[in-house]
């Protein structure tokens, strides 16, 4: 599910780093309690990344988020909505300074997630090195 290959592993951070007075604060939100440690090693790994929280639902989320403030929240796709509801607006209002990132492996694709709100959007395998260059493109930038 999530990339995390030998490769990725060897790399000891992606190029940039010097470019970073403080650390990207990030808040990773998934049901999936494998999924949220494995992001969180992944990122951690990264000096220009600090893990604050993790999340495992909608309530949850909303909570760390409205007491943390994270410059990015990393959400899991069916965190964000439901048939009739749409909990990322939620989350934007509980913290406005958070850029979102949604994840999904496959029931959620970027336009709809982006639609919604996200200011980015990555597959669930995508590696390590998009995830790191997301966040950072995110806390200089704002969307991408």
């Amino acid at each position: 599910m999530i990339e995390d290959s030998e490769s990725d592993l060897a790399a000891a951070t992606v190029s940039g780093d010097e470019n970073f007075d403080q650390p990207a604060r990030v808040l990773i939100a998934d049901p999936d309690p494998i999924v949220r440690k494995s992001l969180g090693r992944i990122l951690s790994r990264e000096s220009a990344i600090e893990i604050i929280g993790e999340t495992d639902g909608v309530d949850n989320t909303i909570e760390q988020l409205d007491s943390l403030n994270p410059d990015v929240a990393m959400i899991d796709s069916h965190l964000i909505r439901t048939q009739t509801r749409n909990y990322l607006k939620e989350m934007k209002s509980a913290s406005p300074i958070t850029r979102f990132i949604v994840l999904s492996v496959y029931d959620l694709k970027p336009e709809e997630a982006l639609a919604l709100g996200a200011d980015a959007f990555l597959w669930k395998d995508c590696g390590r090195t998009a995830m790191v260059q997301t966040v950072r493109s995110l806390t200089q930038d704002g969307r991408i």
